[in-house]
């Protein structure tokens, strides 16, 4: 079992789109780790990602390069949520997660 953190790309500000999604910078930036990743032949099972759409799209982007099938929005996962949720969730984990949030926990 493998577990990947991984912080979203660079996403617009609040001012330019409320939504904040990720920015053409964010999205090469998604792609660019996710491509060497995939360079490491490593496998992903689940990716789980919070609810906020900067953290969707780049959980999208890896999964589409990383040929993961199951991508899930997930509780726990917002800034500021304490990491002691997922901490008990993947002492029991048997497949390869990949969680996609925020800072400060994940930067």
């Amino acid at each position: 079992m493998e577990v990947y953190l991984v912080r979203h790309g660079t996403a617009c500000s609040a001012q330019q789109n409320p939504e904040r999604p990720l920015t053409k910078e964010g999205r090469e930036e998604a792609e660019a780790v996710a491509k060497a990743l995939k360079k490491r032949e490593i496998y992903v099972d689940v990716i789980y990602h919070s609810n906020k759409k900067r953290a969707k799209e780049t959980a999208e982007i890896f999964a589409s390069i990383l040929e993961v099938s199951k991508i899930e929005e997930a509780p726990h996962l917002q800034p500021g949520d304490s990491p002691s949720y997922w901490e008990d969730q993947l002492r029991s984990a048997t497949s390869s997660v990949m969680l996609v949030g925020h800072l400060p926990h994940l930067g």
